[in-house]
C-alpha cells in the first residue's frame, strides 16, 4: 500500500521523484539499516522481507522462523531483545546429550515431549541437533499450530509430530484466551487480560491417556503451558511415577493465581514422586526447596533422585563447554 501512494504520487507529478525516494528513506528505508547494525549484538543474523511475509535466521542455530504480521510477541522481537544467551535451552541441551548416550546400543530412541510449544522453537531447534530424538510436541491453539507448521516447511523438519491440542487433568473442549498481538501468551486463564483477546476452541488431554494409547514414555517433558502447569502433571502422575522423565517447566506466581494455586504446590507434587526441583544459578543446577518472593528465576528443572542421579552431577558440576556441541548437518 504503501509503494502504491508513492507512485501515485510521482505518477500525479504531485511530488518528484528524488523527493519521494528521500521521504521513503527517512520513513522506512533508514530503519532497515538500523536493524542490520543492531544484529550483530542479537542471535538473529538475516531477516529476509519476501512477498507478504518477514522470515529470520537466528545466528547461533541456523533455524528460520516466520514473524506473523501484528504479533509483538513474534520471535522477531524476541529474539533481538533476548542477546544470544539462553541458559535454560543450554542446560536442557546437555541433559539431552546424556539421555541420548544412555540410549546408545538400545532399540527405542529418546523421547521428547514440547507441551506448549508454541511456533515450534524448542521443537526445532533439537531436531536439528539431535538426529537421534523423537519429538512430540503440543500446541492447543490453531493459528500457533499453523505457524508451527509453516515453520517445520522452512527449516525441512519433517520428523517432529506435532499434535493440535495440549494437556491438563481432563480431556475436553475448551476455550482458550488468545491475542493476535500475543499469539505466545495464549492460555486457558485470562492471564494478560488484553483488550484485542478472543476466545478459541481448543482441545486438551491428560497426558496419562496420550501416552498409555501411543505407547510411549517421555524422557523428558518441556512445559510451559501459562499458568496451567500444575494441571498438565495433575493429568501426567502415572507417567511421572513409571517413565521418570527429566521435566524443565516455567512456574510463574503471578500466573499460577490465575489457577488458584502457587508453584510450591507443583514441587510438592513432584517431591511426593521421589523428585527434587532446581534451578540454574551461575551456569549450574542448584537445589530449589521452594518458590518465594525473592525467587527471580522462571524456570525450573525437576530431577529424578535415583533415575537421573548421574544427571545432577553433569547439571551440577559440568556445565564448561556448552557452546562446543554442534548442529548435526
Amino acid at each position: 500500500m504503501l509503494l502504491q501512494q508513492e507512485r501515485k504520487r510521482l505518477s500525479d507529478r504531485k511530488m518528484l521523484k528524488t523527493d519521494i525516494s528521500r521521504e521513503l528513506y527517512k520513513k522506512y528505508y533508514f530503519t532497515l539499516f538500523e536493524f542490520a547494525r543492531d544484529l550483530k549484538n542479537s542471535n538473529v543474523s538475516e531477516i529476509s522481507i519476501k512477498d507478504g511475509s518477514v522470515i529470520i535466521r537466528t545466528r547461533k542455530e541456523g533455524i528460520l522462523l516466520n514473524c506473523p504480521e501484528g504479533d509483538t510477541t513474534s520471535a522477531l522481537g524476541q529474539l533481538i531483545l533476548a542477546g544470544t544467551e539462553n541458559i535454560e535451552q543450554e542446560m536442557m541441551m546437555v541433559l539431552l546429550r546424556e539421555i541420548l548416550k544412555g540410549k546408545e546400543g538400545s532399540s527405542s530412541k529418546a523421547v521428547f515431549f514440547d507441551i506448549g510449544a508454541n511456533i515450534g522453537w524448542y521443537s526445532l531447534y533439537f531436531d536439528k541437533l539431535f538426529k537421534d530424538l523423537q519429538i512430540f510436541a503440543f500446541e492447543p491453539v490453531g493459528a500457533t499450530y499453523e505457524q508451527f507448521l509453516e515453520n517445520m516447511v522452512l527449516n525441512q523438519s519433517g520428523s517432529i509430530k506435532v499434535n493440535n491440542f495440549g494437556f491438563a487433568d481432563l480431556n475436553v473442549t475448551v476455550d482458550f484466551y488468545v491475542s493476535p498481538s500475543l499469539l505466545a501468551a495464549s492460555s486457558l486463564a485470562d492471564t494478560y487480560q488484553t483488550p484485542d483477546k478472543v476466545k478459541v476452541k481448543g482441545e486438551i488431554r491428560r497426558l496419562d491417556d496420550y501416552c498409555q494409547e501411543n505407547g510411549i514414555q517421555p524422557d523428558f517433558i518441556k512445559c510451559d503451558v501459562e499458568g496451567a502447569e500444575l494441571l498438565v502433571f495433575k493429568g501426567a502422575e502415572k507417567t511421572l511415577s513409571e517413565a521418570r522423565p527429566l521435566v524443565m517447566t516455567e512456574l510463574l506466581r503471578k500466573w499460577s493465581k490465575c489457577f488458584n494455586y502457587h508453584p510450591n504446590e507443583v514441587i510438592g507434587l513432584f517431591k511426593e514422586k521421589n523428585y527434587s526441583c532446581y534451578l540454574i544459578a551461575d551456569g549450574r543446577l542448584q537445589p530449589c526447596e521452594s518458590v518465594t518472593d525473592a525467587t527471580v528465576e522462571t524456570n525450573f528443572f525437576f530431577l529424578h533422585n535415583e533415575k537421573h542421579k548421574k544427571y545432577l552431577e553433569i547439571g551440577l558440576v559440568q556445565t564448561a563447554g556448552l557452546s562446543e556441541i554442534q548442529p548435526r548437518k
